[in-house]
């Protein structure tokens, strides 16, 4: 596999990226992910994997001293 690699500055966030480096990945294929070291990684898109939309909930828990 081939590698470049590209500095953004370190407040840069995958949000931020430029669209067409997205759109770039997309029509590759691949998808942008976060490495380590806070480097991001082009990878192949995996097939057959369905993404359900993540919604946020609240979580009750009872406070201290509740039995």
């Amino acid at each position: 596999m081939a590698a470049v690699t590209v500095e953004f500055p370190e407040n840069l966030t995958l949000a931020k990226l430029d669209p067409a480096l997205r759109q770039l990945a997309t029509e590759l294929g691949c998808e942008i992910r976060l490495g380590a070291n806070r480097t991001y990684k082009v990878v192949p898109r995996e097939k057959n994997v369905v993404r359900l939309p993540v919604r946020l909930r609240q979580i009750n828990q009872p406070g201290p001293g509740a039995a």
